[in-house]
């Protein structure tokens, strides 16, 4: 099940399931989401949390500063990686993929990443 975020919205706590920030969404996320969260055209995220995987569509605009336990893809968005944020999978950016010093991205805890 995908929960969709159409306004704006404070996340706090764990979430199920993928999370889908649409057209004219703004989210803060302070919690977990179980599956991806996708950042769709004209939404917006500020992850202070942590989530399974993210995705950025055309159009939209993220800043990671927690932690991404599987892949982070821009597919022509804007996606800005802060310092102290963790991806323990692959970042794939296209567009605009701004990564800040400190940052740390593909260094998994042994054994495997979070959900493929």
């Amino acid at each position: 099940m995908t929960t969709v975020i159409s306004g704006p919205r404070v996340q706090v706590g764990s979430t199920s399931g993928d999370v889908r920030v649409s057209d004219g969404g703004k989210l803060l996320l302070v919690g977990y989401v179980g599956g991806t969260l996708t950042i769709a055209s004209r939404g917006y995220a500020v992850i202070i949390g942590m989530v399974e995987r993210l995705v950025v569509e055309p159009g939209g605009v993220a800043k990671h500063r927690g932690c991404c336990r599987g892949d982070a893809i821009n597919e022509g968005g804007g996606l800005a990686v802060m310092r102290g944020s963790v991806i323990d999978g692959t970042l794939h950016g296209r567009s605009c993929t701004r990564v800040h010093p400190g940052a740390k991205i593909g260094e998994g805890p042994p054994g495997g990443r979070g959900r493929q």
